[in-house]
């Protein structure tokens, strides 16, 4: 998240090692195509398990708006950033297209498009929506469902 000439400062001032923006540019391009094979096969295995967490966040890139897709598992986290955030991106990431476990996400409606795969509705927003709901509507029920929801039932069995 540094730019090049920061990075070479920190560099500078922290290891006294002096590099230069252009020798960090080629570590950066290099190590990209060192990993190439890497995430081929994250992808491929992101596409093979059984549940799969997808969620998208925006970030700005250049001044321009972009989205951060996370495909995630218990073991590894694929990531990959896109102009686009619904379907057009993540048919180019191509991880959920060809995907037919159990995708878990935050309902949004473009997650829907893919139907050869079953879908699981996220906790962790079901929470932040129940926060939502018992602050802002006042509502008694939102509480109880939270607690519900948030507890470890790990404890009852």
């Amino acid at each position: 998240m540094l730019p090049s000439a920061r990075t070479a400062q920190l560099l500078r001032d922290i290891f006294k090692a002096p590099v230069s923006e252009g020798t960090l540019d080629t570590i950066l391009r290099e190590s990209a195509e060192n990993l190439e094979a890497f995430m081929d096969d994250l992808k491929k295995r992101m596409i093979e398990a059984p549940v799969v967490h997808f969620d998208e966040t925006g970030l700005s890139q250049n001044g321009k708006n972009h989205w951060l897709h996370t495909v995630s598992t218990k073991e590894a986290t694929y990531y990959a950033m896109h102009p686009k955030r619904g379907t057009e991106a993540m048919d180019d990431i191509g991880i959920l297209p060809e995907f037919q476990g159990t995708a878990v996400h935050d309902s949004w409606p473009a997650y829907f498009q893919y139907e050869q795969c079953w879908h699981g509705l996220c906790n962790a927003h079901h929470l932040r929506e129940l926060i939502f709901i018992k602050e802002q509507l006042h509502q008694p029920w939102a509480e109880a469902m939270h607690r519900m929801l948030a507890s470890d039932q790990r404890k009852s069995r």
